[in-house]
């Protein structure tokens, strides 16, 4: 196993609705997120830049944000974590997101939020 594979070893997968929201396993995914991240912007950074090392760490920091979209949010913070991505990345539109990545959130509102 490389240092690569390490940070993200299985592949993107779109996980089923779960309404047991683990702080725990929130904490750790969001540490796997923010290395993968902080090692995608050090390496884009680098001069020369190396892209194929570049693609890869950026397919894992995706990987590992998507993770963190499909987990039930344990709290508002991390619901908000979720709604601050979602809205960035698409110019404030969700037309690029199917429902199947974005059926989480919402189940992430109603149990944090209430039923409105």
């Amino acid at each position: 196993m490389n240092a690569i594979s390490t940070i993200a070893p299985e592949a993107h997968t779109t996980p089923a609705i779960s309404a047991q929201p683990d702080a725990k396993a929130w904490d750790k995914a969001m540490l796997k997120f923010r290395i993968a991240e902080r090692a995608y912007l050090n390496c884009a950074a680098s001069e020369p830049l190396n892209e194929d090392l570049a693609d890869q760490l950026c397919d894992i920091e995706s990987d590992a944000r998507w993770e963190l979209i499909g987990m039930p949010a344990p709290d508002r913070p991390a619901l908000l974590w979720k709604l601050e991505y979602l809205f960035q990345g698409s110019n404030g539109s969700l037309d690029p997101y199917n429902l199947e990545h974005l059926a989480q959130t919402i189940a992430d509102c109603r149990r944090l939020l209430g039923e409105a």
